[in-house]
């Protein structure tokens, strides 16, 4: 499909989609996470500080323009390191 700025929303595009938003959020500020995207249905994987965190990055990603289904991956801790 077309968003509404007539964009073809790919699997990519709404990867990229929902890490652009995902940017500046307070809740995820401290947050690893990694998204991907296949046929609509989006993974979070990483970390997050807490619960709250864990369950605003699914609302925004679900919020996002040509989102099917999130599948929420994402475990409550420090940001890993290396």
């Amino acid at each position: 499909g077309l968003s509404k700025t007539g964009e073809v929303m790919t699997d990519a595009w709404i990867t990229t989609r929902v890490h652009e938003r995902f940017v500046g959020e307070d809740l995820l500020k401290d947050s690893d996470i990694s998204v991907d995207t296949s046929r609509h249905v989006v993974t979070l994987k990483g970390t997050v500080m807490g619960r709250a965190g864990s369950a605003r990055a699914t609302r925004v990603a679900v919020r996002t323009e040509g989102v099917h289904r999130v599948v929420n991956r994402l475990t409550i801790g420090p940001k890993h390191t290396d």
